[in-house]
């Protein structure tokens, strides 16, 4: 398995209901961007510098998934906390993967599209407890990068998956 900047579940329930009633208030105002075409039109001015950086075909690709409407973009993540009692929230278990292979792809630039700026103090502690689910892991930290490390940095997800597959096969000499 290979995690690129994944969410670690103590991380991602440490929001607050004080955060959600603003995420609420704005979700109607995205919702009429979009209807209205104001994300749309304002989108080349306001994505980052990744975005600008990808080939025309993959450009015309992000413009139009941002641009569409997105109904539950922020309530998804809000009603997720709400509904999720205290008792059922899932917790990490150091080695439930047991020796099964696992690479931990962390950004290591704060800021961009993804992780908000209050949980980048403990994004690392969090990322090496996603690597204590395996007997067998290892920490990878994308240095250039920020959250959307797949979209940024293609090369090293697609390099960490090669690796991981290749160790499989080689203990394996399969994919089962």
């Amino acid at each position: 398995m290979v995690m690129v900047d994944g969410s670690e579940p103590d991380l991602w329930f440490l929001g607050s209901p004080d955060e959600f009633r603003s995420m609420r208030m704005m979700d109607p105002v995205w919702q009429a961007g979009w209807r209205l075409g104001a994300v749309r039109l304002l989108l080349p001015y306001a994505v980052p510098q990744w975005v600008g950086a990808l080939p025309a075909n993959l450009r015309g690709q992000f413009d139009a998934v941002w641009s569409k409407s997105m109904p539950s973009y922020t309530r998804d993540a809000v009603d997720r906390w709400e509904q999720t009692p205290v008792a059922s929230r899932p917790k990490i278990v150091a080695g439930a993967l047991g020796s099964r292979p696992l690479i931990v792809i962390q950004h290591g630039r704060a800021g961009g599209m993804g992780v908000p700026e209050k949980y980048e103090p403990e994004w690392p502690a969090a990322q090496a407890k996603l690597a204590t689910l395996a007997r067998d892991s290892e920490m990878v930290t994308a240095k250039d990068n920020h959250h959307p490390i797949a979209e940024e940095n293609p090369e090293l997800v697609s390099d960490q998956v090669g690796k991981l597959v290749a160790k499989v096969r080689s203990q394996n000499g399969s994919l089962d």
